[in-house]
């Protein structure tokens, strides 16, 4: 069922989607204040650093001028309604870094060949 979803849903994009040459690095982000977000007891342990989306997407844009950096945020009420959006956003990423959780599902969107970096910020016998 998910491959043949995923399918469905790539066959959508074929016919809208146009090329862009620049390689994408999608930066998930989580914010406590979501209408979208299920688990709000763990806020304090599994979201970025203060300021650490802007210094990172200035450093990723100074050190990469190759790539485009998109932040894919559960506040963006327009990303979050659209499923067709949200499998466009990660069928062009080439590089994604998010939070271990299930912000990450959508990966499976990711054309192979792809690079995932999943931070986990308290490490325990679970991970």
């Amino acid at each position: 069922e998910i491959i043949s979803m995923r399918e469905y849903f790539y066959n959508m994009l074929r016919t809208e989607v146009i090329a862009n040459n620049k390689l994408k690095i999608v930066i998930i982000v989580r914010s406590a204040k979501s209408d979208f977000l299920q688990n709000k007891g763990d806020m304090d342990k599994r979201r970025w650093p203060k300021n650490f989306i802007l210094n990172a997407t200035t450093l990723f844009n100074k050190l990469l001028p190759t790539h485009d950096v998109v932040v894919f945020s559960d506040l963006n009420t327009t990303l979050m309604t659209c499923p067709l959006c949200q499998v466009e956003a990660f069928y062009n990423a080439d590089i994604v870094i998010g939070m271990h959780g299930a912000g990450m599902s959508n990966i499976m969107y990711m054309k192979s060949g792809g690079i995932v970096v999943e931070v986990v910020p308290k490490f325990d016998s679970r991970h």
